[in-house]
């Protein structure tokens, strides 16, 4: 009999993926060499000045995430990468940088670069896949995302990271789709292919998506209906224009078309579900509601 986890039991209770992604606005990715832990931003092997650093940055940064990234084990004395990826606006930014060791981290005024004040060779043109594998943290984060990123990096090896914790263990696997901030959960290795289409086309897979990380959850709610009902609208070609609330717990949320300047316009609204689930497979006892969303018009 299979056990039951977290990401089962979210999958047997049939909760909504989308609305589900954490709200980010600034995204700061460190590579590293060593096995991630359940704490990996304060327990890894990073020289202390270091750790310090990236950890103040996240709570310096409005709406910035840091994230422990790798690729498996590096050669001794291999440049360190560093990615800074905002998507706050419609026209998302990823940059990267290529260090000699991680002390050179604490030369980068990345308050600056996140700001804007970067040089246009920093900008990094190919996208990143991060794909959450970090079991020390969940089981499920291993049993079901580590079998989706081997395929995905078969398929898209320079692109593809494995990274640390990125909310919500019980839609593992997950993966984000950098620099949109696009969550994807409940991923599968027989997924990786139409997953990498999606992306490399701009659309939505929506089967799987969780949210843009940079919009509230009712937000993340009403683009994917905005899909469900306009199936082929690129990603980029978007803009959140207006949201209203019209109700407790109520919404109008519009989104303008840069192709077409088309406004389109989604009313919804949120209640509790019926069923309960659990955050996380350590904490199996600990049952609660969650929030779920219905088209209005």
């Amino acid at each position: 009999m299979q056990a039951l986890t977290c990401s089962l039991a979210s999958l047997q209770a049939g909760e909504q993926l989308f609305g589900t992604a954490p709200q980010i606005k600034t995204w700061l990715l460190l590579a590293v060499n060593e096995p991630l832990t359940a704490q990996a931003l304060v327990d890894n092997h990073l020289p202390e000045p270091v750790r310090a650093y990236v950890n103040a940055l996240q709570k310096s940064i409005p709406g910035s995430r840091v994230l422990l990234i790798q690729q498996g084990r590096s050669r001794p004395g291999s440049k360190v990468s560093f990615f800074i990826c905002t998507n706050h606006n419609r026209e998302p930014l990823l940059l990267e940088y290529s260090l000699d060791d991680y002390h050179h981290l604490l030369e980068l005024d990345v308050h600056a670069l996140a700001s804007g004040a970067h040089s246009q060779q920093a900008v990094r043109q190919e996208p990143l896949y991060l794909v959450c594998t970090n079991g020390k943290r969940d089981a499920c984060c291993a049993s079901l995302g580590a079998p989706f990123y081997r395929r995905l990096a078969a398929l898209e090896p320079q692109n593809t990271w494995q990274c640390s914790h990125v909310g919500g263990h019980r839609f593992a696997a997950n993966a984000i789709y950098l620099p949109y901030g696009i969550y994807y959960g409940r991923l599968q290795a027989t997924h990786a292919d139409e997953f990498l289409y999606a992306c490399r086309e701009k659309q939505l897979l929506g089967e799987h998506y969780r949210g843009r990380a940079a919009y509230p959850a009712h937000v993340q709610a009403a683009e994917y209906y905005l899909h469900q009902q306009q199936p082929g609208l690129r990603l980029d070609a978007l803009a959140l224009e207006q949201v209203q609330e019209t109700g407790p717990q109520s919404w109008q949320v519009n989104f303008r078309s840069g192709e077409s300047a088309a406004v389109y316009s989604i009313q919804l609204a949120a209640g509790l579900s019926e069923y309960e689930v659990f955050e996380n497979c350590g904490k199996s006892h600990e049952l609660s509601q969650k929030t779920q969303y219905r088209l209005l018009a």
